[in-house]
């Protein structure tokens, strides 16, 4: 509280823990803000109770916020309400930026860094690729084929073009517009993959070549992460003490700072570090991701920290940023996704889990669209087991996906109990992506049990 009221799209744009604890929350924010708030032309409010103007990466995230509350929804009648106002908010993006629908964004864009940024960037162009697999994706469940090829054709020319215009052989850059604004340039945003962050939690796939992006956040981990910040001027405002670490929003390590430069690059925001974070530990980069975590959670360890704006600072349940319990800070719940290697899409009955943390012995919290429980997974020797346990409500099944070890031999064996029942089912098999499809939709209330036997190598 204390700042940014009215459900501010670009800051609830990195919180998912409230959409996925409590999936109702998620789908009222939803039918809010394009049933009751959205402009006759599909344009967005960034605040709601008035027509304010569109902030392009509150935008796309309304729209890849509608996905994801379609895919923790138990059938698809949420999704046929917002639909329409869906297609119309994307096809308004597409007109006001990106005319010629090359998927690359253009013009004055004004964002969560409370500035416009000129031209191309992937920190906002991401999110538009996000949001277009996303439009394409519901495009499809609604049988609206013309629309979901539409998006398809520019989402690719986007990931194709931004790829190549926008990489400097470490990191994605931004080209500026004319005339520029509140630009970085050169710089090294450690909000230049945001997008991907977005369409690995929706199970959209990559935006980028994976290397690129692997490189791009080795170089945000070595570029704007600070081990403290002694000698160093936190501005506007100041939001770790200087005997303390965290993540710079934008740094300039080839030079090339420009004036004005965007708003906020010289600050902490816990919300920007847990969002990197969650995509380091996607992408395999346990190291960095810990050490990030570790950094931002060792500032609120409950010891009083003075000096810090909207402090107090300390507090474990009240990370500051603009206000106090900021919700961007809720971003923190994609590491949880990223750790179980989460997979739910609820009407089409799918739920899966390729824990990327400890897959040989993996304990984790989960919530579906009709319940919540325990995912466990061991691995020993040439078997994998599977189970997961229904606390609450109960899971309707039509298929469930896991992953093997890479070194996983050719399949002896599947077996697979709803409630101790077998059921029957085929195997489809991509490298370690296992996918089990039952032959008849099973229900689970109590527990759903696995087993995998491979052959040595």
């Amino acid at each position: 509280y204390g700042c940014c009221p009215l459900n501010c799209t670009h800051v609830w744009n990195y919180a998912q823990t409230h959409a996925r604890l409590f999936p109702e929350i998620g789908r009222n924010m939803r039918e809010s803000d394009l049933l009751v708030y959205l402009h006759p032309d599909g344009e967005t409010s960034h605040r709601q109770h008035a027509p304010h103007n569109a902030f392009v990466d509150g935008h796309c995230a309304t729209i890849e916020a509608a996905y994801r509350e379609h895919l923790t929804s138990p059938d698809d009648s949420f999704l046929k309400r917002i639909w329409p106002s869906v297609k119309k908010a994307t096809d308004w993006l597409i007109a006001r930026f990106d005319p010629d629908e090359d998927g690359v964004l253009s013009g004055h864009q004004w964002n969560t860094y409370d500035c416009a940024t000129s031209g191309a960037t992937t920190f906002l162009g991401s999110q538009y690729l996000s949001a277009l697999r996303a439009a394409e994706r519901m495009a499809e469940a609604m049988g609206n084929r013309e629309a979901a090829a539409r998006y398809r054709r520019i989402h690719e020319a986007g990931s194709r073009n931004q790829a190549e215009r926008l990489w400097n052989g470490e990191y994605f850059i931004q080209i500026p517009g004319d005339p520029p604004a509140h630009d970085y340039n050169t710089g090294c945003h450690s909000d230049q993959l945001l997008g991907q962050w977005w369409a690995h939690q929706l199970n959209l796939g990559d935006l980028y070549p994976p290397e690129q992006v692997r490189s791009a956040l080795k170089a945000i981990f070595r570029y704007n992460f600070r081990p403290n910040f002694r000698g160093f001027e936190q501005r506007p405002r100041r939001y770790v003490l200087d005997e303390e670490g965290g993540l710079l929003m934008c740094t300039w390590p080839k030079g090339g700072r420009p004036n004005p430069f965007i708003i906020y690059a010289d600050e902490v925001w816990t919300g920007i570090e847990y969002e990197v974070a969650g995509l380091m530990i996607w992408e395999g980069m346990w190291e960095e991701a810990l050490r990030l975590i570790e950094t931002a959670r060792g500032r609120y360890d409950g010891r009083r920290r003075e000096g810090l704006n909207s402090g107090p600072g300390g507090n474990p349940f009240n990370e500051l940023e603009c206000g106090k319990f900021y919700a961007r800070a809720m971003s923190s719940g994609g590491l949880l996704l990223a750790a179980q290697g989460f997979i739910l899409d609820g009407p089409a009955g799918i739920l899966g889990f390729e824990p990327r943390w400890q897959p040989e012995e993996h304990r984790s919290f989960f919530v579906a669209s009709e319940g919540w429980g325990l995912f466990v997974q061991t691995r020993q020797g040439n078997r994998q087991r599977e189970l997961i346990e229904v606390r609450y409500g109960r899971l309707r099944l039509r298929e469930l996906r896991f992953a093997l070890p890479e070194e996983a031999g050719p399949l002896r064996s599947t077996l697979l109990r709803l409630d101790g029942r077998l059921a029957r089912h085929q195997v489809q098999r991509e490298g370690p992506h296992l996918r089990l499809r039952l032959r008849e939709e099973g229900e689970a209330h109590q527990r759903v049990e696995a087993l995998f036997v491979w052959e040595g190598r």
